[in-house]
């Protein structure tokens, strides 16, 4: 945590970049009514994920996206189906706006692993979360920004299992909480790179999880608005 904030402190005497949609979460800002796609996998203990989402600047201030993706869990050698989306919304912070925050809130429904070793039983998770990101941009060179980002929040999930007959086995529900740091790269305002850690809280037993997010912003470009 020093070695992260005499980075910052660094980084502090650089020039700012613009400020949009998406700062908040270390990637390419997002002008009025364009989209952001995105891929991201991520390694957990027992678990490798790969997913795809479309983000889109929503007006007054608002962003959201929707997402699919595939889990690999190691302990059924199986595969689960997860959906997502969430919603977001943006304020700029400080006397100039040098900084930006976003509430968020999201939703998921993870379909799977399912028939593991022949069982027959089919799980399913649904998952909704409120949190708060905020990030900042420094312009390092005219086409190549430093977006370092971070967010904290916190979740709730419903297991649920149920045999081939359709008997239910089970209904676990978990509330937990999490802490993920962001370092973004931005080439062009267009391109992101962004790698993460994720940090869960209150939950005995979970190591963090390593994450590589890759985006692209495309569509209509519009002339600069003040968001």
């Amino acid at each position: 945590m020093r070695r992260l904030l005499v980075v910052l402190f660094t980084l502090s005497g650089l020039s700012r970049a613009s400020l949009e949609a998406q700062t908040c979460q270390g990637l390419a800002p997002l002008p009025s009514s364009q989209l952001q796609a995105t891929g991201t996998a991520m390694v957990a203990t027992g678990s490798r994920t790969v997913g795809v989402a479309l983000v889109y600047d929503l007006p007054a201030r608002a962003f959201g996206d929707v997402g699919v993706g595939t889990t690999q869990v190691e302990a059924f050698e199986k595969s689960s189906l997860d959906l997502g989306a969430s919603l977001g919304y943006q304020l700029d912070i400080g006397a100039a706006g040098q900084a930006q925050v976003c509430p968020l809130a999201s939703t998921s429904l993870r379909l799977g692993p399912n028939n593991a070793f022949g069982s027959g039983v089919e799980r399913s998770t649904f998952g909704a979360g409120i949190g708060l990101a905020g990030g900042t941009a420094f312009q390092l060179r005219p086409l190549l920004s430093l977006v370092p980002a971070m967010a904290v929040g916190v979740g709730h999930r419903l297991h649920q299992a149920e045999s081939s007959a359709g008997v239910s086995l089970f209904r676990i529900a978990e509330t937990y909480g999490f802490a993920q740091f962001h370092v973004g790269v931005v080439v062009n305002q267009n391109l992101s790179i962004r790698p993460s850690v994720e940090i869960p809280l209150g939950r005995e037993g979970d190591d963090a999880g390593l994450a590589l997010t890759v985006g692209y912003r495309f569509g209509r470009r519009h002339s600069p608005s003040g968001r």
